[in-house]
Order: structure tokens, then C-alpha cells, then sequence
């Protein structure tokens, strides 16, 4: 067996660690969790204020409760942001390796065909361009100075973008070089993620008072989600079509 196709083996299998599909309320209950926060604090101020003399320990507790609920609220919402970032980094890193061990498996059986060259030099353009972005330092950012979310959720759907329509090309050289060797069939990959305009979006949310923000966040959430599953369809034919041309061999 190739060396090649033992790697992609490996490539595929670690998908499962770098792919994370994340569930669609996750990224929304940071603000539900805000808002319960917000609303018992309320109801025991108002419950304080009617005992009057006797409401400090009513409004101790709605305090406490507060600050706990709150804090996990904040708690979850660095970590959404922070898997955000590092799915994109990890599937960046996983799909370069993949891609490069497919166009060297093929390169041994094609030779340095005018398909191989520019798989070559698409895999050259990711890996230059699909850089990791710190999921840390990014995070401390957004933290620090709130508005830098707008720009994180900038990259995160503009990367996946170029990211998909890459491999949509590589996927299709690829077919085109299984075709000559017998491959039983094309592997289809389709434009999942759309071209998202974040002037656009950033003038809805301040239009709308932050609420298409939450459209924004389901963005951020169901692309990549959508991209993942797609992968995980299109990795199984690759595997399966590149063992057998390599049997053929």
C-alpha cells in the first residue's frame, strides 16, 4: 500500500477529532442565559423592595444567583467564540495535509500532467493563504475590545468561503484525473457556503438594534456545520475511489 494513501487514510479518520460540528443553540445560550440572569435580579430587587426592612437577604441571594448565571453565561460565550476559530484552524490544517497527500498519490500514478500542476498550485495557495488565526488571542481580543467580534465573524465566513470554492476546484481536477484511471464514478461537491457581504450584515444589526446579530451567529454556526457534513460524504468516495485506482495499479 502507498505510503500516500495511508496517510489520507489517516487524514480521514481524524475528522472526526477536527470537524466539529457544533449544535445550533449552542452559540444562542450565552444570551439566554443573560436574559434569565437579568430577569431573576429584576424580580428580586422587586421582591426586596415589597419586604422592605426584611428584603436584604432576598436580594443578597438575587444577586448571588445573578453574578452566577451571568458568569456562565460569559463562560459559554468565550467558549462558542473560541470553537469557532479553532474548527476553522483545524480543519484548515487537516484538509492541507489531505489534499497534498492526494495530489502526490496521484502524481505518482498521472506524472506531472498540466491537472497536477494546478492541484499543486491550489494546495500551495491554501496552505500560504488558510494561515491559523489564534483562537486564544482572538478570543482576549473580543474581550477586551468588544467590536473586534464583528471582524472575527468577518473572517470566519469570508475563510470557509475561499476555502469551499478552492476545493471545489480541486475536487474537480481530481475527478478528472480518477476518470483516466478508472475511477467508477465523480465525486460531486457542491457551494454550500455563500458569499456573505459583512458591510451588509453590519448594517442590518445596527439598523435592527443587534437583533440580525443572532442571524449572524446562526451563520457562523450552520456554514462550517454544512461544509463538515459535506466532507464527510465526499472524504468517503475519495478514500474508496483512490483505493481503487491504487489496486488497479
Amino acid at each position: 500500500m502507498s505510503s500516500y494513501l495511508t496517510l489520507i487514510k489517516r487524514c480521514v479518520s481524524e475528522a472526526e477529532k477536527t470537524d466539529y460540528i457544533m449544535p445550533i443553540w449552542l452559540p444562542f445560550l450565552p444570551a439566554i442565559l443573560a436574559v434569565v440572569a437579568a430577569f431573576l435580579l429584576m424580580y428580586g430587587i422587586i421582591t426586596a423592595s415589597a419586604l422592605r426592612g426584611h428584603g436584604m437577604g432576598v436580594a443578597a441571594i438575587a444577586g448571588s444567583v445573578f453574578l452566577l448565571i451571568y458568569g456562565a453565561s460569559v463562560a459559554v460565550g468565550i467558549y462558542v467564540l473560541y470553537k469557532f476559530i479553532a474548527r476553522r484552524n483545524d480543519h484548515f490544517k487537516r484538509t492541507h495535509k489531505l489534499y497534498d497527500a492526494i495530489v502526490n498519490l496521484l502524481k505518482e500514478k498521472e506524472g506531472k500532467s498540466a491537472e497536477i500542476i494546478e492541484m499543486e498550485s491550489i494546495v500551495y495557495d491554501m496552505r500560504s493563504e488558510e494561515t491559523e488565526k489564534s483562537a486564544v488571542l482572538w478570543v482576549i481580543l473580543t474581550v477586551l475590545v468588544g467590536i473586534v467580534w464583528f471582524y472575527v465573524a468577518h473572517f470566519l465566513n469570508k475563510d470557509f468561503r475561499k476555502h469551499e470554492l478552492r476545493e471545489r476546484r480541486l475536487i474537480g481536477l481530481i475527478n478528472d484525473v480518477l476518470k483516466k484511471h478508472g475511477a467508477p464514478g465523480i465525486i460531486r461537491f457542491d457551494e454550500i457556503i455563500p458569499d456573505r457581504s459583512t458591510i451588509l450584515y453590519l448594517v442590518l444589526t445596527v439598523i435592527t438594534l443587534g437583533l440580525f446579530a443572532l442571524y449572524w451567529i446562526y451563520t457562523l454556526t450552520k456554514d462550517p456545520n454544512e461544509h463538515f457534513k459535506q466532507h464527510k460524504i465526499v472524504e468517503s468516495q475519495l478514500l474508496s475511489y483512490l483505493e481503487t485506482i491504487s489496486v488497479s495499479t
